[in-house]
């Protein structure tokens, strides 16, 4: 799946619109996967992101948040740079890899991104991405 948007920062007066049970909910389907997950906005409240049922994926805490010490890559390190130079950071779009699906169903832990890499270009026209790992594994699964 691949989203892609405008990240513009809202103003600093102007508040995002969160739903906890949204996020509870979507914070459930990585219950039975090892590690800590939290339900993670895609484009945060803080870029004018869509409506959380459609912004939000199960991410690893160290992936949605920025932890300390962590070897996993953290999502909000992004968007804090993206905050604070947004013209950096053109025709943004994330592409995110799931599990394969028992059926077209998909149920609990299916719902959670294996990986997901975000891709923009700068002000000077010079492609970027970053790639973010959403599994607690050892080195040889991080890496595929």
């Amino acid at each position: 799946m691949e989203v892609d948007g405008e990240m513009t920062p809202k103003p600093k007066d102007v508040d995002g619109v969160r739903s906890t049970d949204t996020q509870r909910r979507v914070n459930a389907d990585g219950s039975a996967l090892p590690g800590e997950h939290n339900g993670g906005h895609i484009a945060g409240t803080q870029f004018y992101g869509p409506p959380e049922k459609i912004n939000l994926v199960a991410m690893l805490k160290e992936v949605n948040q920025d932890i300390p010490g962590s070897d996993l890559k953290s999502y909000h390190v992004l968007e804090s740079k993206i905050a604070d130079k947004p013209e950096n950071y053109q025709n943004f779009a994330a592409d995110f890899e799931y599990r394969d699906p028992v059926n077209p169903n998909l149920v609990g832990s299916e719902r959670v991104p294996t990986k997901f890499t975000a891709s923009w270009t700068d002000a000077q026209g010079t492609p970027h991405g970053e790639r973010f790992i959403n599994v607690k594994a050892g080195p040889v699964e991080r890496e595929r």
